[in-house]
């Protein structure tokens, strides 16, 4: 017996920005030692994850990595790779004596109906995925959540949950960084891309900070014109400007620029912006690349001016810092607040089987709403209802 597979794939060489492949493959119904085969139920799925694409073959990156295509006639792990997305799934087979079958998980998964992977260590918490061939910082990605020791899971939020856990925790991260830098002594944010969640989640955080600390630090997002008033309405930012509005963003005071776009173009008409008054940004931060088009030029050429922001290297000098019970009251605190606030951001929209190649090249082509949030299902969905 075997589970029959259905994989998207996308070709090495086009950075996801081509039509998808779909793929029919089979896996062992008895997987070998170790491993442990994953019904996949739903994944979030952005521009976020296109971005993996355009980032998947690069050093320091390497998306591309973390689940190989199936080998048919059609792909093969060289000529093809698999958009990693965070979703939700169920032990579907096992053969680590320390994982059950019938087990809710949530993880760093494939474009898949099913998904094998080698198990080894295993807590009360987490399964980690051995991945020697990857970067030893990468571990966050390589560990799937047990849902039945996961303070923070709601099934009711299951798709708030796969879009927002790891687009949020950038952003979490990131401004905790920034404040353990004391903002690099700035009393001014920019930010690019503000429609993006990723862009809006660290204001939220920043603005939740000032609450907090009775700061009066100012964050301006600069979106463009289709999506202004939407990024208005969100109420996180203290000023919202198009692009073509940059020459309204004053340049007095201290700024740091959060990058989230990841256009060159734009980041240096924001340098001489600030450079043209006499006032040059303290510092840049890359925080995320909503540009996808330019996601690996963007890449290339910031290494130089910017510093980019990576979770797992910060997550790994915060565990130096604080305790593993302090960092999960922080983590708690600030997930239960989101779940609450993030209520009238956006509207979730499933997206199942027959549905998702159109789906997938409307979000790669930028053709998405801001107020929506999509998760894709590779079961059709009746099955899915089931699952």
């Amino acid at each position: 017996m075997s589970f029959d597979n259905i994989t998207l794939c996308v070709e090495r060489g086009t950075g996801g920005l081509q039509k998808p492949v779909v793929v029919q493959s089979s896996l062992p119904a008895v997987p070998p030692k170790d491993h442990v085969v994953i019904r996949v139920s739903s994944f979030a799925f952005s521009t976020n994850n296109i971005t993996y694409g355009q980032l998947g073959e690069m050093p320091g990156f390497l998306y591309f990595e973390f689940h190989p295509a199936p080998q048919t006639k059609e792909t093969s792990p060289k000529t093809h790779a698999v958009l990693p997305v965070w979703g939700f799934g169920t032990v579907e087979a096992s053969s680590h004596p320390s994982v059950k079958v019938g087990e809710k998980v949530y993880g760093y998964f494939s474009m898949s109906r099913y998904m094998m992977v080698p198990i080894g260590r295993v807590s009360r918490t987490g399964l980690f995925v051995p991945r020697p061939h990857l970067p030893s910082e990468f571990v966050p990605y390589n560990t799937i959540t047990r849902c039945s020791a996961d303070p923070m899971y709601r099934q009711d939020k299951e798709p708030e949950t796969a879009l927002y856990r790891p687009l949020f925790w950038t952003s979490f991260w990131m401004e905790d960084w920034l404040n353990y830098e004391k903002y690099k002594g700035a009393d001014n944010i920019l930010v690019t891309s503000a429609s993006s969640k990723t862009a809006y989640c660290f204001a939220y955080v920043a603005k939740k900070r000032n609450e907090a600390t009775n700061n009066r630090r100012q964050v301006i997002g600069l979106t463009s014109a289709r999506n202004v008033e939407f990024t208005k309405k969100l109420g996180l930012y203290d000023q919202v400007f198009t692009y073509e509005e940059l020459n309204k963003v004053k340049t007095e005071g201290k700024w740091v620029y959060v990058d989230v776009a990841g256009n060159p173009s734009l980041n240096e008409k924001i340098f001489q912006h600030f450079n043209s008054a006499g006032n040059p940004l303290l510092s840049s931060i890359v925080l995320g690349m909503t540009n996808i088009e330019n996601a690996k030029d963007s890449a290339m050429s910031q290494q130089d001016k910017m510093e980019t922001f990576f979770t797992p290297m910060w997550m790994a000098k915060r565990t130096e810092m604080l305790s593993a019970a302090e960092i999960h009251k922080m983590q708690q605190k600030a997930w239960s607040e989101l779940m609450n606030d993030s209520v009238p951001w956006l509207h979730m929209q499933d997206t199942f089987y027959d549905n998702i190649v159109p789906r997938y090249m409307e979000i790669a082509k930028g053709i998405v709403e801001p107020d929506k949030g999509h998760t894709f299902s590779l079961w059709n969905e009746i099955t899915r209802a089931k699952l």
